[in-house]
């Protein structure tokens, strides 16, 4: 009788490598993008490996100078030097560019772009018009208004319930404006956002389309604070 133990198989060895070293990519990888979404996206009072700092062209000046803000201070007059009148909420802020006239009745010097009330927007984050939808766009906008006329040569306790008043009826069309904002952004791809040029044409679009829906309002700047696409 035959009493022969069973022959056992080899571990195939080059399938094992082939496997581990798969799965090491797969989650490297993982793990990859997912610091580079929470770097980009998280916010900055979150503790990151690292901290993007946002530089963005504001206009050029004399000489082809091209003016840059950063982090932590508000628009400035062009003129002055002075912080931009009518400031609501803080922040750095780049400049269109836009050159508007002057609304009906009201005075030329307060339609003049650094003498507005200044709306922020907020953050938005969207989808990118891309193909599978994996490319995103984080915006936060800054819209700066025509104050009522005769705003700049009222008291100071007049001045302040004008700006009240004006504060709440434009409160009640913020709707109006995110959407406007989170409907433009949705509509671009990489490629439309990505450079100066196309930066400055959305901010125009954002001010045009403001401007039709709400006719009772006059936008004269738009200002992103925050602008980053991935």
């Amino acid at each position: 009788m035959s009493t022969d133990a069973p022959v056992k198989s080899k571990p195939n060895i080059l399938k094992i490598l082939i496997y581990f070293v798969a799965g090491v990519i797969v989650m490297t990888t993982a793990v990859t993008n997912l610091l580079v979404v929470w770097v980009m996206f998280a916010p900055d009072n979150l503790w990151k490996p690292i901290y993007l700092v946002y530089q963005l062209p504001v206009g050029t000046g004399e000489g082809g100078e091209v003016g840059v803000t950063s982090g932590g201070e508000n628009p400035l007059h062009a003129s002055t030097g002075e912080p931009a009148a009518g400031t609501v909420s803080g922040g750095t802020a780049e400049s269109s560019g836009h050159t508007a006239a002057a609304p009906e009745g009201g005075a030329a010097a307060e339609a003049i772009p650094g003498n507005g009330i200044m709306i922020d927007t907020g953050t938005k984050i969207v989808n990118l018009a891309e193909p599978g939808g994996k490319k995103f766009i984080r915006v936060t906008a800054t819209l700066e208004f025509v104050p009522p006329a005769g705003y700049s040569s009222l008291p100071e306790a007049e001045k302040a319930a004008e700006l009240a008043t004006f504060m709440s009826e434009i409160n009640s069309r913020i709707p109006v404006l995110e959407d406007t904002i989170v409907t433009l952004l949705s509509s671009k791809d990489f490629a439309s956002v990505y450079s100066t040029e196309g930066k400055e044409l959305l901010k125009k679009e954002i001010m045009d389309t403001v401007n039709s829906r709400l006719p009772e309002f006059k936008v004269i700047y738009v200002y992103f604070k925050e602008f980053v696409v991935q």
